[in-house]
């Protein structure tokens, strides 16, 4: 990933880089709603966000090892699986035993429907069959920017009372963001490319170097969507 900072590729290959936009997103619906948000709500977020993108990624080359060249960032998963499968166990199991002592019930019901549609989402794309939807990405598509917009308001899903029609809009306006963001990737050619190490030393050979920039990139857009909409908010 040419001209892109170590940071940077740290963020996108780690899949923190669309922590960052969740984030953003539901803190543009809390300040429409006129709602402040706990730390917890973000905190949640954050987490649920980085564990259902890790184990999707991981769970890919888990079943198809080929998917090892698709693009710098399954290269970067697949050199350090054993770390990120730690980390992501530490994270899942902070998260569970937190979870019961910062959240009222009726937030913590609403995260727990969250984790199973997260959880079937994860095994289908996954899976063998998600695999063939995939290359007609529409509705893998759809059920990932349905999923990844509800979750986004998953605070106020939580308790329905907080949550004025206003904010509708905002859930709209971030549905379209990230369906845009999906449609650019499906139309990016995975031509191919060298990794670069996070020290920018020449890494394995694989075939998305130009589709990872073009990804933060897209994410970058949608963030600063998701910046501008929380900040024009009476």
């Amino acid at each position: 990933m040419r001209r892109v900072s170590p940071l940077l590729r740290l963020l996108h290959w780690t899949s923190l880089d669309a922590v960052v936009v969740l984030v953003a997103y539901q803190w543009a619906l809390g300040r429409w709603v006129g709602s402040d948000l706990p730390a917890a709500a973000h905190f949640f977020l954050a987490s649920g966000i980085w564990l259902a993108y890790t184990a999707d990624r991981l769970l890919d080359l888990a079943g198809a090892p080929e998917l090892v060249h698709a693009s710098p960032r399954h290269a970067f998963l697949a050199r350090h699986r054993v770390a990120m499968t730690r980390v992501w166990l530490a994270v899942a199991s902070g998260t569970s035993v937190l979870a019961p002592f910062l959240l009222p019930s009726r937030h913590l019901a609403a995260g727990a429907v969250f984790v199973v549609l997260a959880t079937l989402y994860v095994a289908f794309a996954s899976g063998a069959v998600g695999r063939r939807v995939q290359e007609r990405s529409a509705p893998k598509s759809i059920a990932a920017v349905s999923l990844l917009t509800l979750a986004g308001a998953w605070w106020f899903l939580g308790a329905p009372g907080e949550f004025e029609t206003v904010g509708g809009w905002v859930m709209v306006v971030f549905a379209g963001a990230a369906w845009w963001n999906l449609r650019v990737l499906g139309r990016t050619p995975r031509a191919g490319s060298v990794v670069r190490t996070l020290s920018g030393a020449p890494g394995p050979k694989t075939a998305g170097g130009r589709r990872d920039r073009i990804a933060l990139v897209a994410d970058g857009t949608v963030l600063a969507v998701m910046l501008v909409v929380g900040a024009l908010a009476p």
